[in-house]
Formats: C-alpha cells, sequence, structure tokens
C-alpha cells in the first residue's frame, strides 16, 4: 500500500512539473540529475539556452525548490529540492535517462575548467557511468576509463578505498578487452596497477591476484610489473605467509638487478654490513644526508619500494635479512639520492643500532632523521612506518614509555587513511604494548586489542596477530576471564621469531606475576639467548628484569643455590644498566626492587627495607600500576618471612597496598590468587581489607 501510494505521489508532482513551461521543465530534469542540493554554477554549464536563473524563480514561486541556507560561491542563493519526492517525480520525466545523463556528463566535461571538473569530478564520472556503454564509440569509453582513473586515485586521497576501487574496476570494463594492451597501453597498465592496490587496500584479494595476473601477462617490460610484484608480497604478508612474500620480494630484487640481496645471509656478512654503513655514516652529518638530491631515477625508486615492502616481513620472519633491508636502502639514496622512502629506512636502522650494537644516541639520532626527512618531503604516506618506530621504540630508550603511545596511534589513524592497512594494524599493535608496558589497565588494555583484532579480521590482516594473540590472551588470563591463568595456547607451526618472543615474554611475566617461577624460568631459558642477539624494542627488557627477580626468588627458597641464582640474576641486572642511563624514568623503580631483593638475599632486611619503599614510590610516580603492586608484594612476602611478629602489621599492611594496585591494574586472578595463598593467621585480616578495595 505505501509503495502505491509513494507512486501515486510521484504521479501528481510529475503532473504539476509538466504543466510548467518548457524551458523551466528542462532546467528541473537536468537539476534532478544533480543531487539534492542544486549548484546553479553547473546548471549555467549545462544548459547555455535558458535564462537558468529565471527558471529557478519560477521553479521556487512553483514550490518544486527553495532557497537553501548555504550560498553559493558565485551566486545569492543555492536551491534545493523542497522535497525528495519532488526531485523523483522531476527525474522520472526524463524519457530516455541514459542518453540524457550521458549529454549533462558529456557537457560538464567539455564546458567545466580544470579545476572545476577536479571539484566535480565524482558527479561527472557518475553522470557518464549511467550512460547507455553499449551505446558508445571506444574513444569515449576511453575518456570514460581516463576519468575512473582520475576520480579513483580521488577516492583514495579521501581514504574511500572502497569507491576507488569501484571507479578503477568500472574504468577497466570501459576499455577494449581485445586491444586494450595494445591501444590504450599505458592507461590500461594505470588501472589494473590501481585496482590491484585498491583491491589490497578492501581485503579483496582474489579480484586482487585477477588484477596482478593480468599485468604479469600484458605488461611490455619487467619495470611495468614492479608495482604489483610489490603489491603481491604484501598481500602475502598480509595472508600470513611470510616466507612466500619474503621470497617472492628477493626473487624481484635479484631479478631488477639494481641491489644485490642474498636470501640466507651469514651473521658474518650481516655483521660486516653494519659495520660497513656505520663508519660509512659516522661522518656525515644530518645536513648533509638532508641536502643529497632527489632520487629521480625510476629503476632506484622501485628498488627502494621493494626493499621498504621487505622490511617489516624479514624483521618478523628472516632476522638476518632484516639489517640488510635498510643498509640497501641507505646505499641507494646515498648513492642515487635521497627520497621519502629513506625515511623508514633510516629509521628502522637507528633501531637496528641502538638494538644490535646498543649504541642508543646514534639509534636516536637516526629516528630524529627519520622525521626531518618525512617533513622535508611531505611524504605523509610514511609517517606510519616511521612513528611506530620512532615513537614506538626508539623513544621509549629515551623517554618515559607512555609518551609514545599517541604518536603511534596517530601513525595508525594516518595508515587508515592512506590505505596502509599492514600498518595500521602495527602501530595499533605497538601501541597495544605499550600501554601493557606503562602498566595502564588491563580492562583498557584489553578493549584496545579487541578492537585491533576486529580491524585485522576485516582487513584480512594476517602477519601481526600472532604476536599480538599471547599477549591478549596475557591479559585475559590475569584479568581471570580464564580458568588457568599460566595456560597458552601456542601452536607448533609457529615459527617467526616475533610471534614465539611474544608468547615467551607473555609466559615470563605471567608466570612470574602468579609465582610459577618454574613455568617462568623454563620461558626465560628460551627468551634471553634470542634478545641477547639484538633487543630492538625496549618492551624485551622486560625479560631480564624478571629474569633477575625470578632467580632471586628461586633463590630466597632455596638455600644451597642462592649463589648460583644471585650470579646469574646479576648478569641480568648489568644488561640493564645501559637502559638505565639512557631513560632512568623506566628503569629506577626496577632497579630499586632488584636491589632490594639482593640485599634480602643476603639476609640485610633492614637495609633492604629503604628499597623497596624507593622501588614503590617510583613506581607510582611513573604511573607503573603493576610494578608498583609487584614491590609491594615483594615487600610484604620479605616482611612476613624475616620481619617477625613486630613488623606483621606493617606486612599486613604492604600486602593489602599490592591486593590494592592489582585491583585497580584489573589482575582479578593474582588477587584471588593472594587471598588464598597469603599466610593463614593473617588471611581474615587481608579479606577484609580487600573487600573495601573491590569497591575502590
Amino acid at each position: 500500500r505505501g509503495r502505491i501510494d509513494n507512486i501515486n505521489i510521484v504521479q501528481l508532482l510529475a503532473d504539476k512539473i509538466q504543466h510548467l513551461p518548457e524551458d523551466v521543465q528542462h532546467v528541473i530534469s537536468v537539476a534532478a540529475c544533480l543531487g539534492p542540493e542544486i549548484d546553479e554554477d553547473l546548471l549555467y554549464a549545462i544548459v547555455d539556452s535558458v535564462d537558468v536563473s529565471e527558471a529557478i524563480m519560477i521553479a521556487i514561486e512553483e514550490g518544486i525548490l527553495i532557497h537553501s541556507q548555504i550560498p553559493s560561491s558565485s551566486r545569492s542563493m543555492k536551491p534545493r529540492w523542497h522535497h525528495d519526492r519532488i526531485q523523483q517525480a522531476a527525474y522520472s520525466l526524463i524519457p530516455d535517462k541514459p542518453i540524457f545523463h550521458e549529454m549533462v556528463g558529456t557537457v560538464l566535461h567539455r564546458n567545466l575548467s580544470e579545476e572545476e571538473l577536479e571539484e566535480h569530478l565524482f558527479l561527472v564520472v557518475n553522470q557518464l557511468r549511467l550512460a547507455n556503454m553499449f551505446q558508445l564509440a571506444q574513444d569515449n569509453r576511453n575518456l570514460i576509463a581516463e576519468l575512473c582513473l582520475r576520480a579513483g586515485r580521488k577516492a583514495i586521497s579521501r581514504a574511500a578505498f572502497g569507491m576507488a576501487s569501484d571507479y578503477f574496476q568500472y574504468g577497466i570494463y570501459m576499455l577494449d578487452s581485445r586491444n586494450c594492451w595494445k591501444n590504450q597501453y599505458n592507461l590500461s597498465l594505470a588501472l589494473y596497477n590501481a585496482a590491484a592496490e585498491a583491491e589490497y587496500v578492501v581485503a579483496n584479494f582474489e579480484q586482487m591476484d585477477l588484477m596482478i595476473d593480468r599485468v604479469l601477462t600484458k605488461a611490455r617490460c619487467f619495470s611495468d610489473q614492479l608495482q604489483v610484484h610489490c603489491t603481491r608480497v604484501n598481500a602475502l604478508g598480509a595472508r600470513n605467509e611470510i616466507q612466500r612474500a619474503i621470497d617472492a620480494g628477493i626473487g624481484v630484487l635479484r631479478k631488477q638487478g639494481v641491489v644485490s640481496f642474498p636470501s640466507r645471509p651469514s651473521g658474518i656478512r650481516v655483521g660486516l654490513a653494519v659495520q660497513g654503513i656505520k663508519m660509512k655514516l659516522s661522518g656525515l652529518s644530518d645536513d648533509y644526508i638532508l641536502g643529497l638530491p632527489v632520487m629521480t631515477d625510476p629503476a632506484s625508486l622501485a628498488a627502494m619500494r621493494l626493499l621498504h615492502v621487505l622490511s617489516f616481513y624479514t624483521f618478523l620472519a628472516r632476522d638476518k635479512c632484516s639489517p640488510l633491508v635498510s643498509i640497501r636502502q641507505i646505499q641507494l639514496t646515498l648513492k642515487k639520492g635521497m627520497s621519502g622512502i629513506s625515511a623508514t629506512a633510516f629509521s628502522v636502522y637507528g633501531m637496528l643500532i641502538a638494538g644490535i650494537t646498543k649504541d642508543i644516541d646514534e639509534g636516536y639520532r637516526f629516528g630524529q632523521l627519520a622525521l626531518r626527512i618525512i617533513e622535508k618531503y611531505h611524504a605523509v604516506e610514511y609517517i606510519p612506518r616511521v612513528y611506530v618506530v620512532v615513537y614506538g621504540i626508539l623513544q621509549a630508550f629515551k623517554r618515559p614509555v607512555r609518551e609514545g603511545i599517541d604518536a603511534v596511534l596517530y601513525g595508525q589513524k594516518i595508515a587508515f587513511e592512506t590505505g596502509d592497512m599492514e600498518f595500521a594494524m602495527v602501530n595499533g599493535s605497538i601501541a597495544c604494548f605499550l600501554m601493557l608496558s606503562a602498566g595502564q589497565p588491563l580492562p583498557e588494555v584489553r578493549a584496545a586489542m579487541e578492537v585491533l583484532l576486529q580491524q585485522q579480521k576485516e582487513h584480512r590482516q594476517c602477519a601481526i596477530e600472532g604476536p599480538l594473540r599471547p599477549r591478549y590472551q596475557e591479559v585475559l588470563n590475569l584479568m581471570g576471564v580464564t580458568e588457568d591463568p599460566i595456560n597458552f595456547y601456542c601452536e607448533e607451526t609457529v615459527t617467526d621469531g616475533a610471534t614465539i618472543l611474544a608468547y615467551l615474554e607473555a609466559q615470563i611475566e605471567t608466570g612470574y606475576i602468579m609465582h610459577e617461577l618454574h613455568y617462568a624460568r623454563q620461558a626465560c631459558n628460551k627468551a634471553i639467548p634470542i634478545i641477547n642477539r639484538g633487543c630492538i624494542h625496549p618492551a624485551l627488557l622486560q625479560a631480564f628484569f624478571y629474569d633477575a627477580l625470578i632467580w632471586l626468588a628461586i633463590g630466597h627458597g632455596d638455600r644451597k643455590q642462592r649463589r648460583k641464582c644471585k650470579k646469574n640474576a646479576l648478569l641480568s641486572y648489568k644488561k640493564l644498566e645501559l637502559y638505565k642511563r639512557h631513560c632512568p624514568e623506566n628503569f629506577t623503580n626496577k632497579f630499586y626492587l632488584m636491589d632490594a631483593e639482593l640485599l634480602l638475599l643476603e639476609g640485610d632486611l633492614d637495609r633492604a627495607a629503604g628499597y623497596y619503599e624507593n622501588a614503590i614510590r617510583t613506581a607510582a610516580n611513573e604511573k607503573f600500576l603493576q610494578e608498583e603492586a609487584i614491590a609491594c608484594e615483594c615487600y610484604a612476602l620479605a616482611l612476613y618471612k624475616h620481619g617477625g611478629e613486630r613488623k606483621a602489621g606493617d606486612a599486613d599492611q604492604y600486602m593489602n597496598r599490592a591486593m590494592e594496585l592489582y585491583d585497580r591494574w584489573g589482575a582479578k586472578a593474582k588477587v584471588s590468587q593472594l587471598l588464598v595463598n597469603v599466610p593463614t593467621k593473617k588471611k581474615d585480616h587481608i579479606t577484609a581489607a580487600t573487600s573495601e578495595t573491590d569497591s575502590f
């Protein structure tokens, strides 16, 4: 019934419009094609034989149009439809709609200036898309294909990737399927390249594969295939086929021949390469590097992009190749000139220098240089890959860890806007890891991780899911969501180093917090040798902190092993000293706690007490909620064991404080454990105190 009423209303309105003068009807018909708001300038561009202003005034007097509150740029009014059904009625009066739309689109394309065409590009293309394509000559179809390419690129600049995909696919449809690669080669190549990349961004990998295969089949030379090779490598990585992605990228590099790149370099070769480029750069100032000429050689730019794509995958799954990627990019930059991509090379190189050679100041220097390159070349598209390294990794060696979170999230925002879905996920993951390290409440970290996991699913970006999953499970375990807080599901097929380390980190931290020392010790035994080869993320340094605490806790419980435990604890203690010098904000509380536990191991509770209190105070100052809780718990346990009855009240106070802090952090599983395991004679007092903190 509603549909019949709607049809009747539209018919009545159409009858009213048909009683208007023909010139007015024509203007109204054209206006019906332009949308809910009517641009007089466009009407003048289309209708040159009618007084448009007079026709609009008549339409307003008849109640067809009304004045909009928003003025036109060049005239005093910007009319719009009085009701959408009036527009529907006016549109219904157009006799041959495909021909009419073709006329509107063609006239606009012919009469608009280049600037005006850019402003109204979507409107013009959409008009032409509504034409009868089977009646168009191929020259006109080629024109529409060119406009679709242009519209798709404009859509990408607005982060409308689904719209861009539609435009590119329609542009391909407009091409002569038999002869386009012969007669319209450049246009065909551009459309298929753009379509492949757009399909990758919207995670339509099956359609992307079709586009890529077409280019690989029809391209006239290898250099014309490079863009889709990069897209395919990205897609393989997104589908978690990381080893295939690396092999494919290296294969393309070898075929291109601009740079040499081994697939399985030896450690000696990598070490020599790192030392060589370090010596080369040590003699160059930042200003000299920034002043290098712009890279213009197409082959070198293509090689830079391929290396850029490979950088993340080699970092994840082939660590000996990873340094060579940034080194080759820097070598190309010094030889062929600077480009925006060079920023990513210098940032990754800085990360490797800080992590592998422990030269934190030099690593930080190149991170800052990368930011200057981004600024100089307005290389917005590389912000996600540079910010995640500079603010998510390098800055944490020099500044409080929480300070990098907002910058990394900004990098994620830019990644979504520019279509770098892979690094939208990477930035999101690093932000979550920083939140966890900074001691932010676990429910907040969980919420951020769940949003990110959903985004990874929607965009079919699997590569970064591996490292994120174990840390997410750690959060759930500590929150008490799972039955067993130290149970981690780790697929035996996991081979990439980043995911393996993430599992080990999660097991170490959860094992220590939950007092499963043997479990945590086993995870440390596996993780420490890996981290010793090069700690390229400050979060990994937590393993040394927990390693020392685990050895000391074992020593407290076994007098026979105290000497061995102290010796092993001091190994990790000393490895952290370098980082404390560079960023006391992130490490001072940790050293106070390790010092307290070392003094306790020697039986000196009186001296240890001051260090415990300083550990609690400095952790609170830096808002390390979990580490403040750990320090309170360690002090309470020390007082229970060594303080006697005279310290029992203090022990209760610090244990209550620990439980309150764990509760604020969100670690319900830990709170439940403490309620069960604290000394029996203290349990009633602590339970009463905890019931108060539950309402905190």
